[in-house]
């Protein structure tokens, strides 16, 4: 009975090790959300649209407002709900709170810059998200005499603005002519007389040594855009899954043996 017992609660084991690695799955990105209205203060909370529904494993939805500073880490803009909920067509979601309501919560103001609006397609009663939709929020500045601390907002599809920033600064290579330098050059023709025309000439060859070595820093601009990729997450699913076969495998061994040694009494 004891060998029995053993062998059942390895291939447990095993099983529950196998199962670990499940929460690895990242939630799927469905689309892009669209805003109504598309443009606003931080005084408003306007409702997104979803362009499709929800999985059919779903039966809820809820919006998270991610951002600089203290929404980091996110807040639930609209908690976990089914007002609307579809898993055949896209649906409206209507944003709980408006955009200073929610930096009022957190303890901070709405600063300038990309905020953006995540619908997660989830189980009620597991409350993990399965799908997702995403959408972008920009902040401008607009004080006024009324509320130095108004701000305005433009909507459009999550994360457009952050690639496109890159590009910006690569143009910097166009300093690598330095017209500069080489107009300095060009005025020597001013010693048109005879004999210092030969010493002016190896010191304007000497600078444009120089101008390669200001060109070569240009260069290396290119491979900060490189350090942008994904960090590798998640737990060690490859341990996982090894230990996990191996405790199956030893508690198959152990209970199958149970038969052939039932009647020993030491067991």
């Amino acid at each position: 009975m004891l060998r029995y017992t053993t062998g059942a609660a390895l291939i447990v084991a095993g099983v529950a090790a196998l199962a670990m690695q499940a929460p690895a799955a990242a939630a799927d990105n469905l689309g892009t959300l669209t805003f109504d209205p598309p443009t606003g203060t931080d005084l408003l909370a306007p409702k997104v649209h979803t362009p499709a529904g929800c999985p059919d494993t779903t039966d809820g939805y809820a919006a998270i407002i991610t951002g600089p500073g203290a929404f980091a880490d996110g807040y639930a803009i609209t908690p976990t709900r089914d007002v609307n909920f579809s898993t055949t067509e896209g649906f409206d979601v209507q944003l709980g709170l408006n955009f200073r309501d929610v930096a009022t919560e957190l303890g901070t103001v709405v600063a300038p810059g990309d905020y953006q609006i995540t619908v997660n397609c989830v189980d009620m009663f597991k409350l993990e998200p399965e799908a997702s939709f995403t959408g972008r929020v920009t902040f401008t500045a607009a004080p006024t005499a009324d509320d130095p601390a108004l701000m305005t907002y433009t909507t459009g599809p999550a994360g457009t603005t952050g690639p496109t920033t890159p590009p910006t600064t690569s143009p910097t290579a166009t300093e690598s002519p330095s017209p500069t330098p080489t107009e300095t050059e060009s005025p020597s023709p001013t010693a048109t007389t005879t004999a210092p025309e030969t010493t002016s000439t190896p010191d304007a060859t000497t600078p444009a040594v120089i101008v390669p070595a200001t060109t070569s820093p240009a260069v290396s601009t290119s491979p900060v855009a490189a350090t942008g990729g994904l960090p590798i997450t998640g737990p060690p699913t490859g341990a996982l899954v090894t230990v996990g076969v191996l405790f199956i495998l030893l508690g198959a061994v152990i209970v199958a043996g149970t038969g052939s040694y039932g009647r020993n009494p030491q067991w």
